[in-house]
């Protein structure tokens, strides 16, 4: 069982996060290689902005992929 720091969500409520069955490992490096060297350290703030940075770009590939949608759903209107 692993357990994070506090995280602030939109509301300014605070959760506390707590991980099963997640390999130490995994923590372990995302630590050393993402955490420490970016977010000196702050494993809230990390996992935080991971998760803005991942709701932001799943929302831009949805309307992405939604204007492709239209666009090929409407028939060329200046075609002969």
């Amino acid at each position: 069982m692993v357990e994070t720091s506090s995280v602030v969500v939109e509301d300014d409520s605070l959760v506390i996060l707590t991980f099963y069955g997640f390999p130490a490992s995994l923590l372990k490096e995302f630590g050393k290689k993402i955490v420490k060297p970016y977010f000196q350290g702050d494993m809230a703030e990390a996992i935080k902005s991971l998760m803005e940075k991942t709701i932001m770009e799943e929302s831009l590939a949805k309307k992405a992929i939604k204007q492709i949608s239209n666009c090929e759903s409407k028939p060329y209107e200046n075609s002969h």
